[in-house]
């Protein structure tokens, strides 16, 4: 089976313990097809998990993929039809892994698998080699051990109604509920200028945007955080999944997203995580 990888390291990291679940459950070959550019601000980032888990290959884009964008892919009659790839939807309301290649020996499929309990599941098995894989190398110490807030902004101020932008009540009462002082906190961010605005409201001094730190190292800041705050963005999650496996202290926002009917904080709700009333810009 082949698993269409795409999206931000945060999806990649639920697409590959997708992966993991599958193989560990049926006992096939799974292999992940990176949907990518090689070039943007979204690469493939599974580099450190793979050496650590070789059973997992990686495989070039067939001719098929070579012109799809995550895009046209979401739309693609092809995919959707199953005749090519099966996309697993609801999307956000992942829950059980099924056996796809019973019928073909080929199957491709494409979903973002966004689920606790099938994290939970792989972390039963794999969770040393996780931890191994984010050691503190490549990183400067004074991003270690910090008290963290994730601040999202991005492609998500295209997104103000639907998916939303938290805003600094948000973070306040987060902060609070975890007793922290906003003068000792690092915030993450790839906004600078959202970021900025907030950080000012709540005092916080002390900023690292993606232009001084790559995806990897912020994910490792993140995850050897004492206390994190989480953005509505499944790179904050994954932060503090790891986080929380060093005893680390995580919230998230519920709502997760400010428009979604059947909003998917549930599935976000990682044992010890501690819900905060959200508030959107």
């Amino acid at each position: 089976m082949i698993v269409l990888v795409n999206g931000g390291i945060g999806n990649q990291l639920f697409q590959f313990c997708y992966s993991l679940e599958y193989q560990r459950l049926f006992g096939k070959k799974v292999s992940l097809m990176p949907l990518n550019d090689k070039e943007g601000d979204r690469l493939f980032g599974l580099e450190p998990f793979l050496d650590l888990f070789p059973e997992v290959k990686v495989i070039e884009r067939s001719m098929l993929f070579k012109t799809a964008n995550c895009l046209s892919i979401l739309s693609s009659k092809i995919l959707g039809n199953g005749r090519i790839a099966e996309r697993l939807n609801p999307i956000f309301n992942f829950s059980s892994v099924h056996d796809f290649t019973i019928k073909r020996k080929r199957r491709f499929v494409f979903g973002y698998f966004q689920d606790e309990e099938l994290v939970t599941r792989v972390m039963s098995f794999a969770r040393s080699k996780f931890v191994i894989a984010l050691e503190p190398i490549e990183i400067e110490a004074q991003y270690l051990n910090r008290n963290v807030i994730h601040i999202r902004g991005g492609d998500y101020k295209n997104h103000l109604d639907s998916m939303g932008v938290l805003s600094s009540d948000y973070y306040r009462k987060a902060i609070i509920e975890l007793g922290l002082r906003p003068k000792e906190i690092l915030c993450l961010t790839d906004d600078l200028e959202i970021a900025s605005k907030i950080c000012i409201e709540l005092g916080v001094i002390e900023i690292a945007s993606s232009s001084s730190l790559s995806p990897h190292q912020s994910l490792k800041a993140m995850a050897y955080s004492n206390n994190l705050v989480c953005a509505n963005s499944t790179f904050s999650w994954w932060g503090g999944v790891l986080s929380s496996i060093r005893g680390g202290h995580v919230a998230i926002p519920n709502p997760w997203f400010k428009g979604f009917l059947d909003d998917p904080v549930s599935k976000f709700s990682y044992p010890g995580f501690r819900l905060i009333d959200s508030s959107f810009i």
